[in-house]
């Protein structure tokens, strides 16, 4: 179980990095008027990504706690799974959960950078 945690987060955490990192490229793109204010809106949505890194963490064992539980064995048992599918349900959940995360707050970061950068 840990292992797919540690599976779940380092994919998720992967994923979101190459997603936030588009995302907030064509959001300077569009949005910045000069350099300066895209290379500020890049940082700023850098250290929103990073900082989002430590609470995803914790959502991380919060998911791994709900997969766990009684209730999720018995939906799996009743939906005719075994209980060898729940490691890669949980990596699922955690790389899915770990990328709206990350990328929402690193674009939230890419807009309060425009904010800041403002001329």
């Amino acid at each position: 179980m840990i292992f797919a945690i540690i599976i779940g987060f380092f994919t998720g955490a992967f994923i979101a990095y190459h997603l936030s990192r588009r995302l907030v490229a064509n959001l300077s793109q569009r949005m910045a008027r000069d350099d300066h204010q895209r290379r500020y809106m890049r940082s700023v949505a850098v250290i929103f990504g990073a900082v989002s890194l430590a609470p995803s963490i914790f959502f991380t064992v919060m998911a791994a706690a709900v997969v766990n539980s009684d209730r999720a064995a018995a939906t799996f048992e009743r939906l005719g799974l075994t209980g060898a599918i729940t490691p890669a349900m949980l990596s699922v959940a955690l790389m899915v959960v770990i990328t709206i995360i990350v990328s929402a707050t690193a674009v939230a970061g890419a807009l309060f950078g425009y904010l800041a950068a403002r001329k």
